[in-house]
Formats: structure tokens, sequence, C-alpha cells
């Protein structure tokens, strides 16, 4: 991953990291915080773990964002912005298929 580049996002409570529908950019690696995960308006769930991956799906299947990410805390996070390609090539290896 020669060309990836990864930087840190600080958070807001209430502020979006990335809105459903939008083409991925990158993904993201939670620091400290709490994100919400909506769908279509309803929270369909959240991620506080330190170290979970967020919006990894658009990288693997190509399409656009499949949710809206927001703080729900003050957060931050790790956001991967370049060497996507590789990135989704060794995400889809890891998946072998399982994902439709």
């Amino acid at each position: 991953m020669g060309d990836t580049k990864a930087e840190r996002k600080e958070l807001n409570a209430g502020e979006i990291l990335c809105q459903e529908g939008a083409v991925p950019d990158g993904l993201f690696c939670l620091i400290s915080g709490e994100i919400s995960v909506w769908r279509e308006g309803v929270e369909i769930g959240s991620v506080n773990g330190q170290g979970e991956s967020l919006g990894e799906m658009s990288l693997i299947t190509g399409n656009p964002r499949s949710a809206t990410l927001q703080a729900k805390v003050a957060s931050e996070v790790l956001h991967v912005k370049r060497g996507l390609h590789e990135i989704r090539r060794r995400l889809g290896e890891r998946c072998d298929g399982r994902i439709q």
C-alpha cells in the first residue's frame, strides 16, 4: 500500500463522518468515541470498539456508501484515503467471495 495516506480526524458529537449514497473516498478506523450507523434515516447500530473499521463495505463492493456514519459522542478516527485499489483487493481476498 505504498500510496496509502491516513489522517486522524476529530469529530464533535453529531458530526457526519460520511453520507449514505456518497462515493467512497476511503475507510475509517475508530480511535476513540462512538459512531452511529444510519440507513434511510433510521439508526441501525453503533460502533464503539477501538480499532473497529468503518466504511469498508463500499471498498469491497465498489458501491456507494450503504449508510451514514455520525459521531454519537466526541470521537476520533483514522481516515485511510489513498491506496484504495490495494485495500479493496486485500479486503476482497479476505472475504473470499462471501459478500454478494
